[in-house]
């Protein structure tokens, strides 16, 4: 049986078939969003929010490195275990192209309820 109520708005934002945005419908999706949403967010550009988001656009004006993993990672973790900790992160794995200084950011992670959901980002730098 589908869920008929929606639970939140889907990211990017977007005109939605019922009404002004895109909505979710399954905790997966709208979890997937909200995750979307803290990573692209920098601390310092929510209104009123100042703290909310993740340091990781500091990390990724740096000369890339051996460390930058570890940083996006640490990063990423600290914004999840302040905003979300309903997730728990499994893995992060940074690929470099510094050919055309490019990285992409891949994040798998768990949703910690009483049925384990898991699921993948992938983010472009």
């Amino acid at each position: 049986m589908a869920n008929t109520a929606a639970i939140g708005m889907s990211l990017p934002i977007q005109r939605g078939n019922n009404g002004y945005f895109e909505q979710t419908f399954d905790i997966r999706t709208q979890v997937r969003s909200n995750l979307t949403n803290l990573i692209l967010t920098r601390k310092g550009e929510r209104p009123m929010l100042p703290e909310f988001g993740c340091n990781i656009h500091q990390i990724l004006f740096q000369p890339i490195d051996d460390n930058n993993q570890s940083e996006i990672r640490a990063a990423i973790e600290a914004s999840v275990s302040t905003w979300m900790p309903y997730l728990m992160i499994d893995d992060v794995q940074v690929i470099t192209n510094t050919e055309y200084n490019r990285l992409r950011v891949t994040i798998a992670y768990s949703i910690l309820s009483n049925v384990r959901i898991t699921d993948v980002i992938t983010l472009s730098f």
